[in-house]
């Protein structure tokens, strides 16, 4: 049996999304006894390493930077997390996916204490879980990466001062698995000759989800099992589009758009759900939060009450919609490629189409049309072009 005592913020902090979003994965995992806001008692911490899909695994190439690990070097977090885990003389290769896969491969070598206490005891370091720094590891990269904002003066009584967090190894367990539950993509991209940048998509429920499944006592179960299955529904999504565009107007309008996440919902009596969508990018020997995007998934957007008010089958004008942002269509084309002449056009076309579907502004979807002609118009110079902007409109009458 294993206690797991919560005193730490719940904010949208990358790091507090992450641990939380860990604590999620490991009560889907293992068997619950007890959860509140406060305090969680869940059957074996190994279980939900034991569960990890090894493919999954193998597509987690979040990379460690240089201060993370070293075969050379043993004094790095990584390298001291295998180290008090008894792997101290294995090698794996510089990503977290092959970490997870050599503690599942070596699960029966895994000790962990029963009693976790997830609280910050500030001092020269931040220690949570732990007495003395030497205990644990200090922070990977990747979870600084927000620079401790999610401590306020208040709860540390630091102002404006830059300390080191060091983690226990349960509580380092709990963030790489939190890593894992909310990995969509890694997407590489050209920024100048010779040079590029590894971009990570992490999706991981609101502050507002996380209080509510903690809170609910024995139902949580089921409605912890109920989210996830919605939030791997967006990951699917979300994966097939960020290779071919980041615009976030995008990303909201596919999600509310899709048909099998709203009938989910509609299938688990949820009105919405709301996540946080990271993009961080990988930039030498740091990471960096390009966006962070509050995405709430309405079981009726608002854009189908809209539509109701002219059709007797909404859904089906919805599913046309849908279209638009289909994987290969020129619509994504056009949005994935700053050079093309309609660039510019698209974009404007996606920004209405999100204010109409998303925000519910019929001005929207004026916008959307007009813009989509305006890229038509612009293409007309291509040879190649199929004069499919227009096709898209005319199928798009109601």
């Amino acid at each position: 049996m294993f206690k797991i005592s919560l005193n730490y913020p719940i904010n949208t902090s990358f790091l507090s999304e992450a641990l939380y979003e860990g604590l999620l994965f490991i009560t889907l995992n293992t068997q619950i006894t007890k959860i509140s806001p406060s305090h969680i008692e869940i059957g074996d911490l190994r279980d939900a390493i034991k569960s990890l899909n090894d493919m999954r695994l193998s597509n987690m190439r979040v990379q460690f930077v240089e201060n993370d690990y070293s075969e050379r070097k043993r004094n790095k977090p990584i390298n001291k997390l295998l180290e008090i885990l008894g792997l101290g003389n294995i090698t794996i290769r510089r990503n977290y996916g092959s970490l997870l896969l050599t503690l599942k491969s070596n699960l029966n070598r895994l000790n962990f204490k029963e009693t976790i206490n997830i609280n910050i005891k500030p001092g020269q370091q931040l220690l949570i879980d732990l007495k003395r720094k030497d205990e644990g590891i200090a922070l990977p990269q990747i979870f600084k990466i927000d620079r401790y904002t999610g401590f306020s003066s208040l709860e540390t009584k630091l102002m404006l001062k830059q300390v080191t967090a060091y983690v226990s190894k349960e509580v380092a367990l709990i963030l790489i698995l939190g890593l894992h539950s909310s990995f969509i993509a890694r997407v590489v991209q050209q920024v100048g000759r010779g040079r590029r940048n590894e971009i990570y998509y992490f999706l991981m429920f609101s502050p507002e989800e996380i209080i509510k499944l903690l809170s609910l006592g024995s139902k949580s179960p089921v409605l912890i099992r109920n989210l996830f299955l919605i939030k791997d529904l967006a990951k699917d999504v979300l994966e097939k589009i960020v290779s071919k565009t980041s615009l976030n107007e995008a990303l909201a309008v596919e999600l509310s758009l899709n048909l099998r996440i709203r009938e989910a919902l509609r299938n688990y009596n949820l009105e919405k759900v709301s996540f946080i969508l990271f993009k961080v990018a990988l930039e030498g020997r740091t990471y960096k939060i390009y966006e962070q995007t509050p995405i709430t998934i309405y079981r009726i957007p608002p854009f189908i009450r809209i539509l109701g008010k002219f059709s007797r089958d909404p859904e089906s004008i919805a599913r046309r919609i849908a279209w638009v942002l289909r994987p290969g269509g020129e619509v994504l084309r056009a949005l994935g490629d700053p050079d093309s002449d309609e660039h510019g056009d698209v974009v404007e076309a996606v920004i209405g189409l999100y204010r109409f579907v998303v925000l519910g502004d019929p001005a929207g979807w004026y916008l959307f049309t007009r813009k989509l002609m305006d890229a038509h118009n612009v293409a007309l110079r291509r040879k190649t072009y199929n004069n499919e902007y227009v096709k898209l409109l005319s199928n798009l009458t109601f």
